[in-house]
């Protein structure tokens, strides 16, 4: 019997009621009458796959450089790992908080006894540092200048890292009246981070923004709020490693870490660095291009002091 005869009699007879006809080549044909069945669901889309857990060896206070009851931060290396800058309170500096550097002649030996950097502390504050991968530019705050506002932004260059740094210079298009800190240079020297709050609001906490540059001879562009990691409760020391597609920040009293996409993408992944964080606190992270070596800041032992820890690869 032709398919049109079998359909005529489905519906004469009342059987076909709800189903669909088969005919004969094997395919289904509708009724045309409702099941009152829901459609077959589209299988759902594949999560997205995890980044790699992090695990890092425990970490150690760089002994060399601790000096007791002395506040240190703001570690700052060379791609090299051969100069150490960082900010301290120790005495025989110029003021109230000064630059200091250490070297060393290869990467696994202890560093050498810190010195400090005469030619860009003052009697006032020196924070924020950010030493460039060569070692031949630094970037850093203070509020040297009563007159400009508070913490501005200033750089100072060498021609060699045995030279004298030439005399800082505040960089205008970075600094306000406002308080401007420092928190790193990436490794192209054409994206700056900083943290920034208004100085006369005491319940003002500081935010994460970044400028940026065409070229290292253009001056730098107006910092820009990175607003998908500001909060409420405060965000400084954005550090952006290797290409930028992670960042380490501070927030609160714990080291952060941002994934994204590519390097123009929002940060989207935002979690502790739990591995790294204790119930004390921790600030002011650096790492080398690969993210295999860390250094930065905690107060787990009673002051703060630098620590360091190495990447361990499953």
């Amino acid at each position: 019997m032709r398919a049109d005869g079998i359909a005529l009699m489905c519906l004469l007879l009342g059987a076909c009621h709800g189903e669909s006809l088969i005919l004969g080549d094997g395919h289904a044909a509708d009724s045309g009458i409702d099941s009152g069945m829901p459609p077959p669901a589209a299988p759902d889309a594949a999560p997205p796959t995890p980044p790699p857990a992090l695990e890092f060896e425990p970490p150690r206070v760089i002994a060399e450089l601790e000096s007791e009851d002395v506040s240190d931060d703001d570690p700052s290396l060379t791609a090299d790992l051969l100069v150490l800058c960082f900010n301290s309170k120790r005495d025989g500096g110029s003021g109230e908080e000064d630059i200091w550097c250490s070297r060393r002649a290869r990467s696994d030996e202890p560093w050498g006894a810190p010195v400090p950097q005469v030619a860009l502390n003052t009697e006032h504050r020196e924070t924020g540092i950010a030493l460039s991968l060569d070692g031949l530019s630094m970037w850093f705050s203070s509020d040297r200048d009563a007159d400009a506002g508070g913490l501005d932004v200033y750089t100072a260059s060498r021609s060699t890292r045995d030279a004298a740094w030439s005399a800082p210079v505040r960089v205008a298009e970075l600094s306000s009246t406002d308080d401007e800190l420092v928190n790193s240079v990436d490794e192209t020297g054409l994206r700056m981070m900083l943290a920034r709050r208004t100085r006369d609001a005491d319940d003002d906490d500081y935010d994460i923004a970044i400028a940026e540059r065409t070229t290292r001879a253009d001056p730098w562009q107006a910092p820009r709020a990175v607003s998908e990691l500001n909060t409420d409760v405060g965000e400084s020391d954005a550090f952006l490693v290797g290409s930028g597609l992670e960042l380490l920040f501070t927030r609160k009293d714990d080291l952060m870490l941002a994934r994204r996409a590519s390097a123009t993408a929002p940060f989207e992944q935002i979690e502790p660095l739990t591995v790294l964080n204790s119930d004390k606190r921790e600030r002011d992270a650096w790492s080398n291009s690969a993210f295999t070596y860390i250094v930065f800041s905690s107060d787990r032992a009673g002051s703060f002091r630098l620590y360091e820890s190495r990447r361990v690869h499953n």
